[in-house]
This record gives C-alpha cells, structure tokens and sequence, in this order.
C-alpha cells in the first residue's frame, strides 16, 4: 500500500484491491460513470455480479503482470487505475492504462499518484511501453499524461459518441 498526501492535506492510500472491494468497486464506477462523459462507460453498461467482480480481482491480484489498484479517502474507495498487459508474447511489452476519479476528488494530485503507481508497476515488470487513449476535450487528463512524458502519436475522429454527439479520441504512448 502507498500513502500519497494530497495537495491541502489528508491521505489517500493507493492498493491493490481484493474479492472483498468488489462491492464497493461496482458502487465507484457507477458513480464515476454517472459524473463524466470523458470515460468510454457510463453507470449503464456496468452489469457485472459482485461475484463476478470478485472473480475479476482476485484474478487480478495473482496476476504478475497485469494490474488494478484502488484509491480510498477515509476509507471510501474515490478512484481506479490498472494496466493490462497481453498474455500473447508478441505484444506483452505493452500495456494499456486506464485511470478514473471521482469528480470530488480531481485536482488534488491523486490522478499524479495513480499514474506514478502505474509507471513504477509497469517498470517491475519489465514492460517496455505504455499506451491509453483519452477524450479529446478532456484536456485534464491529457495534461497530466503529458506530465508523465506520455506524446500523442494519433486521433481517431468519431470514436466517441454522447448524447448524438461525436468526439475525437486522442492514443497517447510513454516509451519506457
């Protein structure tokens, strides 16, 4: 577990989350996907079981590469990261990054202490590149990639649609 001090004080602790998280896991991101329409998800397409969440974790938590870490305030889960990495040998160098916080919580430098745990994950397992790819109007997240040394290497136009409307996705890379 790290324990990162946010910017006007208290902690959040960064961790690997278990079979016992999966409840709160599922209440989380319907709540992140009911707040933005950055994400590539909203509350209605989460229909996993606690069960099969459960399932989903502990599979993650005994994997060596590929991983999911849960950020909690006060003991309330607020944000989720994970990399995933393929199992197929051509490609397992690469893994894809996902982050998503509560609206309550941005600007406060946890989105900087989730991306850290990302990129110091990555290198323990020898990955050689990451990738994700973010909203093209959430100039947010693109900033705080950007930080990290993440460039912008393509856009596919259209590929995002809310509420009739089209958005750009911006693929971002981090080469190792």
């Amino acid at each position: 577990m790290k324990q990162v001090e946010l910017k006007g004080g208290g902690f959040v602790n960064i961790f690997r989350p278990r079979a016992g998280e999966a409840e709160a896991i599922i209440a989380l991101m319907k709540i992140i996907g009911g707040e933005t329409d950055f994400l590539n998800m909203d509350s209605s397409v989460l229909t996993q079981t606690v069960e099969e969440e459960a399932m989903f974790l502990e599979g993650r938590f005994m994997d060596d590469r590929s991983a999911t870490f849960a950020a909690s305030h006060m003991g309330e889960l607020i944000g989720l990261c994970s990399v995933d990495f393929p199992k197929r040998p051509r490609n397992r160098h690469v893994g894809t990054v996902g982050i998503s916080l509560r609206r309550d919580f941005w600007g406060m430098g946890i989105g900087s202490a989730m991306m850290e745990t990302i990129i110091s994950h990555a290198r323990k397992v020898d990955a050689h590149k990451l990738e994700l790819s973010v909203h093209a109007e959430n100039h947010r997240a693109i900033a705080l990639y950007e930080k990290y040394g993440f460039t912008q290497y393509g856009r596919a136009r259209d590929a995002m649609q809310t509420d009739g409307a089209y958005y750009d996705v911006v693929h971002m890379e981090l080469m190792l």
